[in-house]
């Protein structure tokens, strides 16, 4: 039973295709819930401005997100890192603007809603 259980880990860490899917998946939900985390700790323990938060919140998601997916769901080891990181921030810039400007044109819009 352990060996089976190694065997499908490694399976799953190691094998492409649908593998290679489940885990960027399982990356982006982690970076999700980092993105969040930091979002509703800044703004709710810091009193950090919730656009502010949002913005830092992205940031983070986003760099753990990065490191996920280089280190262990795609296993870029012959790609330079300048150049993922390039693509990366190309990439972040728009999720960033996207995140940010979206959080707050929908909090203020309700809020104007709400009375």
């Amino acid at each position: 039973m352990l060996n089976w259980i190694k065997k499908t880990a490694r399976r799953f860490s190691d094998g492409g295709g649908i593998f290679m899917f489940i885990r960027a998946q399982f990356s982006s939900q982690i970076a999700s819930v980092t993105d969040f985390l930091v979002t509703i700790l800044l703004a709710k323990f810091t009193a950090l401005y919730y656009v502010y938060a949002t913005f830092i919140g992205s940031v983070c998601g986003g760099i753990v997100n990065c490191i996920v997916n280089y280190k262990w769901t795609f296993k870029s080891t012959e790609c330079n890192k300048l150049y993922i990181t390039l693509k990366y921030i190309l990439v972040w810039i728009g999720s960033i603007l996207l995140n940010t400007w979206g959080t707050y044109l929908m909090t203020e819009a309700l809020g104007k809603i709400r009375g």
